[in-house]
């Protein structure tokens, strides 16, 4: 079976469903996961985890239980599995369940044209829903780079036209050019890059672009481990961005600065507690004090109506008795029963 150059044809269907890769934050970062059908470009130098994130998108598919094809001209199936395993990917699960399969071969095995018709009739026959093609740029030690170039193309093409998503990893040199010139023929381009810093070595991801997704701009930290794949936030400051060891020695500084800010906070929010507390109780004790000098204004009042009172009653019986004299006097008096007895006697006289 040979696939001619001219049979490709630019007519492949766009699907809108989305295929998880298995690294939530990688998902995230491609606006829900890869268009199911499209192609799919790792690239990065030696040693940054292309085929081990690779390995985790056909993980993450077999999950859902689609077939996947892991294709690699570098390493062998139990090779494979073991070395993935050490990242938490067990890809012999899916082999025994018969959902994964893997091929490897030496670039050497065959010439350009059989490896292309060895993997049409695998595809063919396995009817996978996604291809990995591993390690595509070790072909060009069975021929010159633009025909390995023509091969890879045509092979995504006719992953493409099935409409079988295709990821694939290539090696970029220091100035992060691709080795095999397909980046502007992918739909998807991730690019992971070596950093080294404080003396060790660590790995960021970015997405160079992906058609057709609102993708972000940032760049992650790439982190492996026995737990798996993950992207983590990186720090930035005078030299660039901040990772490794160092990222978490920021971190645990903006740790302790936040705890610090918290413990600020408690404080001045005690202290507000107690100045509250105290300008409540001065605000009563204020209450208490005017509600004192009230009640002593109201008996003041009371005692000066009352000796008012005592006055007035005094002021009356005197001006009586004053004016009582004055009528006397005047022998304008009323006669009192003393008055009159006296009189009696001096008549009887």
């Amino acid at each position: 079976m040979v696939l001619p150059v001219t049979s490709a044809h630019l007519d492949h269907k766009a699907s809108q469903e989305r295929v998880l890769t298995g690294v939530p934050r990688l998902d995230n970062m491609l606006g829900g996961g890869i268009y199911r059908g499209s192609s799919v470009l790792l690239s990065g130098e030696a040693g940054t985890g292309k085929t081990t994130l690779a390995a985790k998108m056909l993980e993450s598919v077999c999950a859902q239980g689609e077939r996947a094809l892991f294709v690699t001209l570098e390493e062998s199936p139990a090779q494979l599995m073991r070395n993935m395993a050490s990242a938490g990917i067990d890809l012999k699960r899916w082999v025994d369940a018969g959902l994964l399969r893997l091929w490897a071969v030496r670039p050497t095995a065959y010439g350009l044209e059989m490896h292309l018709a060895s993997l049409l009739r695998m595809v063919q026959d396995f009817d996978p829903s996604i291809v990995a093609l591993d390690a595509m740029a070790s072909l060009a030690t069975n021929g010159v780079t633009a025909d390995v170039t023509s091969l890879i193309i045509r092979e995504i093409d006719h992953l493409k036209s099935r409409g079988l998503t295709a990821v694939l990893t290539s090696l970029v040199d220091s100035d992060e050019r691709e080795a095999m010139g397909v980046s502007s023929l992918m739909d998807t381009w991730l690019l992971i890059r070596n950093v080294q810093t404080n003396g060790e070595q660590n790995r960021l991801l970015s997405v160079r672009k992906s058609r057709g997704t609102a993708h972000s701009n940032q760049v992650r930290e790439f982190v492996l481990s026995d737990r798996g794949l993950d992207l983590l936030d990186v720090s930035v400051g005078a030299n660039g961005e901040i990772v490794g060891s160092a990222r978490l020695a920021v971190d645990a500084e903006e740790r302790v600065a936040a705890l610090q800010r918290a413990e600020i906070i408690d404080r001045r929010h005690r202290a507000l507690v107690r100045r509250r507390a105290e300008a409540v109780a001065q605000v009563e004790a204020l209450h208490a004090s005017l509600d004192a000098e009230e009640a002593e204004a109201e008996r003041l009042d009371s005692d000066d109506a009352r000796r008012l009172r005592v006055i007035e009653r005094d002021e009356a019986a005197m001006g009586f008795h004053r004016g009582a004299d004055a009528a006397a006097d005047s022998g304008d008096f009323p006669a009192t029963a003393a008055t009159l007895n006296g009189a009696s006697s001096h008549d009887d006289k």
